[in-house]
């Protein structure tokens, strides 16, 4: 079962026990809409613990908000939850990669795959 809550940063989803959240802006690159976004995520972990973040509509991103997925990742570990990023464009996956952030995070190619990722693995197994 599925149900769909619009956010103005990030649209939400839920599907059984994971909450999928998909990033609405296609540049997150000023103070702003980083910072928005980045509160929309903070509350969402606050009350989940199985999150997909879909980076399916983000061209740009800035380093600032790599430190918010930074921080995100270390408040799911101390909540003992599940975080898994997908749908990244082929230049958003390379600036992880060049960054080590793809390391640190469970990254799937689709948000299906992530569903299934997250299938398989008990809660916080998917952090690395």
């Amino acid at each position: 079962m599925s149900s769909q809550i619009p956010n103005k940063y990030v649209s939400l989803e839920v599907q059984n026990d994971v909450t999928i959240a998909t990033l609405n802006e296609s540049r997150l690159t000023n103070d702003m809409a980083i910072e928005a976004t980045a509160q929309e995520l903070i509350a969402l972990i606050e009350e989940q613990l199985a999150i997909i973040i879909s980076f399916g509509h983000v061209k740009f991103l800035s380093s600032s908000f790599l430190g918010k997925l930074k921080t995100f990742r270390r408040l799911m570990l101390a909540r003992s939850g599940t975080l898994v990023l997908c749908g990244m464009s082929e230049e958003i996956t390379q600036l992880f990669e060049l960054t080590n952030l793809s390391i640190l995070f469970r990254i799937e190619k689709t948000r299906e795959l992530a569903l299934v990722a997250l299938q398989r693995s008990p809660l916080s197994s998917t952090l690395p």
